[in-house]
């Protein structure tokens, strides 16, 4: 089911599957993995954003974002 909006307090680390995410927005307040040079993601990662509400602003980078920021 689509998500209005998602915030990660740590890690987002995408495991050895497919995924898909559909939400709003997406905030990380850590890091964000997604395999390594010496392992890169051989994976599917879809990731849709959805919405269409420009009043609503998520940390001043828009309504519809996919953030990571140093935690």
């Amino acid at each position: 089911a689509p998500l209005d909006g998602l915030w990660i307090d740590g890690t987002l680390a995408f495991g050895d599957a497919d995924i898909a995410l559909t939400t709003r927005y997406a905030v990380v307040s850590g890091r964000m993995l997604a395999g390594t040079e010496a392992r890169p993601y051989a994976r599917r990662a879809t990731i849709v954003l959805t919405g269409n509400d420009a009043t609503h602003d998520v940390l001043s980078m828009g309504s519809k974002m996919i953030g990571v920021l140093p935690g």
